[in-house]
């Protein structure tokens, strides 16, 4: 039998890479599928501390997908140099490249980095001077005006 599993954690700088200060995400869920066919094979969720496994496996060809939470991106995958500490979701899929498992292995290198996505909001306060409700030229910024949100 093989296995293969690994982790899914917070990427808060974005750059694809798990960083020591990075933590993992629980509960996030996570499918075994047939890299050919798409079929969902099996599916867990990650525990508390953002680490997931399938065990059990015959040897064959497999794929990973994670399934992200509401409100979370997946963040760059490939980055670097070092395959166990990189993101491997698709940005757009969640899925992994297709490993081949033999028997009596344990891939340990499947994982995902997700970030939430931020908004912001601003822009510009001016005098309008011929009150048309339009920035024109000439019509300067105003300064010192408390926005509230």
């Amino acid at each position: 039998m093989a296995s293969l599993g690994d982790y899914v954690w917070l990427d808060a700088n974005q750059n694809g890479i798990q960083d020591a200060a990075e933590n993992g995400v629980s509960g996030v869920k996570v499918n075994l599928v047939n890299p050919v066919t798409g079929e969902v094979l099996d599916t867990t969720v990650t525990n508390a501390n953002g680490f997931y496994q399938f065990t059990g496996l015959n040897p064959g060809d497999y794929a990973v997908q994670f399934i992200l939470p509401e409100g979370y991106e997946f963040t760059s995958e490939n980055q670097g140099n070092n395959d166990s500490s990189d993101s491997d979701a698709d940005n757009e899929t969640g899925r992994t490249a297709q490993v081949t498992l033999s028997a009596g292995e344990h891939n340990p290198t499947l994982d995902a980095g997700i970030f939430t996505m931020s908004a912001s909001l601003g822009d510009y306060v001016w005098y309008d001077a011929d009150q048309n409700g339009i920035q024109d030229a000439g019509e300067n910024g105003v300064s010192g005006v408390k926005v509230n949100l």
